[in-house]
């Protein structure tokens, strides 16, 4: 695919890993445009994009909200309508490109969906394993595929006040699910239950504690019919997110992986995937190396008594790890 027909949108806060998120951007797609979408009064001097999008914060009347979904969806889309281009990639502000994996696993050719169809192609993302707590819960770490299909996701409505705090005045469907958390809906859960329910397929579940097999099955032909799953070194991406970074290595995974995929195709769209090759990520070693020096780090600075000297230690760490991302040294 030529990277010129790729916009990549780049939505989040600015942190101190946007230098380097931009970076690997420029590194593996190179020809592509850049829109990176934050917020107003954001600090952006030495970064590299191409084009700036600013959104007034949704959350700054003081008030508590339990999550950020709403900012996310504002950043998202308005980033999105600036695209011009026939494919995108979305991506937070935190996490790295490591490769284009992502793109050889949109351009397998693969059996036509059988049912529920609500994309013009599959998009590329990381997806929960439907389980209980879980069902209908798609990542909302990084998306490809379409800018049109990419767009249609993302035009929802904004979570409403009554949904962000529904646990705090309705007993839940099934207490033995029930987390600490208000929402009805997780925020990815959230994302893909309205955008299902405007494409008019009704979607019976009261809130996230709501789980019956029948409803795990129609979670599951959903996902196998509109996503392809990948994990992040399957999907070449990494992230220096401390609660994340057991998501960038290949086991104990909590979302679905390739493998995971082609079973459920087998499962429910019964065709022949033996001859699919699901063109693994050929440098995960890379997620390995980073992912020890992370780890290493973190244990260290957790030996030392200050603060300050536990965060010098932690940056010493990153900046090691960065450099070997975008320069293959240490």
């Amino acid at each position: 695919m030529d990277f010129s027909r790729i916009t990549v949108v780049s939505q989040g806060p600015i942190t101190p890993l946007t230098k380097a998120s931009l970076k690997s951007v420029r590194k593996y797609l190179p020809e592509s445009h850049i829109i990176l979408s934050t917020w107003e009064g954001s600090d952006i001097e030495g970064l590299e994009f191409d084009e700036i999008v600013y959104s007034k914060d949704p959350y700054s009347n003081d008030r508590y909200y339990p999550n950020n979904l709403n900012r996310m969806l504002l950043s998202t889309l308005n980033g999105l309508k600036r695209v011009k281009s026939e494919f995108t990639l979305k991506m937070r502000t935190d996490f790295c490109l490591t490769g284009t994996n992502f793109i050889n696993l949109f351009q397998l050719k693969l059996p036509e969906p059988k049912e529920y169809k609500v994309f013009k192609n599959r998009i590329v993302a990381y997806v929960w394993k439907s389980k209980p707590g879980r069902l209908f819960n798609i990542g909302d770490f990084h998306f490809f595929g379409y800018t049109s299909d990419i767009i249609s996701l993302f035009d929802i409505p904004p979570m409403a006040d009554s949904d962000f705090f529904w646990l705090k005045v309705n007993p839940p469907t099934n207490r033995f699910f029930l987390r600490r958390n208000t929402n009805r809906f997780h925020p990815e859960q959230y994302i893909w239950i309205s955008f299902l329910r405007k494409n008019n397929i009704d979607v019976k579940l009261a809130d996230y504690t709501d789980y019956t097999f029948e409803k795990k099955v129609m979670s599951e032909k959903i996902f196998v019919n509109n996503v392809i799953f990948a994990s992040f070194y399957e999907y070449s991406i990494i992230t220096w997110k401390a609660n994340l970074l057991s998501f960038n290595l290949p086991v104990l995974q909590r979302g679905y992986d390739f493998d995971d995929w082609i079973s459920l195709c087998k499962k429910y769209i019964k065709s022949d995937y033996e001859h699919i090759n699901p063109i693994r990520h050929i440098k995960l070693y890379k997620s390995i190396i980073l992912c020890s020096f992370l780890l290493f780090g973190k244990f260290l600075s957790c030996l030392l008594p200050q603060r300050k000297s536990r965060q010098k230690v932690r940056k010493y760490f990153e900046k090691i790890s960065l450099n070997f991302l975008l320069n293959g040294k240490l």
